[in-house]
């Protein structure tokens, strides 16, 4: 009994669902697309790294043993113009600025220097500005 409940129920509003879909309703605000003119902005998240390769003609070994590469986060704004040239083709520019930062790490044998044993690690920040 319930089943056949449920299936008559569905039934009908499957079958009642087109007479809703058909009304004509108002657009919120209609003239909008018609501008010619259009600004906003963009906001985004990035992660910036280096692709660190070490050159194979090194004449003598240095204390610097190696340098590796720490990803950090940064951000990106930006505004957007766009220009409506006709109704199918619009002309967009998109300038942004982009903040980064990144890690250099690099590891240094202090063995040369007398009272020193063991090696240790310097980090060095790189900041970057970007249009």
């Amino acid at each position: 009994m319930f089943k056949l409940r449920f299936c008559l129920s569905f039934l009908l509003a499957l079958l009642a669902s087109p007479g809703f879909s058909q009304k004509v309703k108002s657009l919120n605000l209609a003239t909008y697309d018609k501008e010619i003119l259009h600004f906003g902005f963009s906001l985004g998240v990035n992660k910036a790294d280096f692709a660190l390769a070490p050159a194979v003609e090194a004449v003598k070994p240095d204390s610097v043993l190696s340098t590796q590469s720490i990803p950090d986060w940064g951000f990106n704004l930006g505004i957007i113009s766009d220009l409506r040239i006709h109704d199918y083709a619009t002309l967009r520019f998109l300038p942004a600025l982009t903040f980064q930062g990144r890690f250099i790490e690099y590891t240094i044998d202090s063995t040369s220097v007398p009272g020193n044993s063991a090696f240790y690690t310097a980090k060095k920040k790189v900041e970057s500005t970007l249009l």
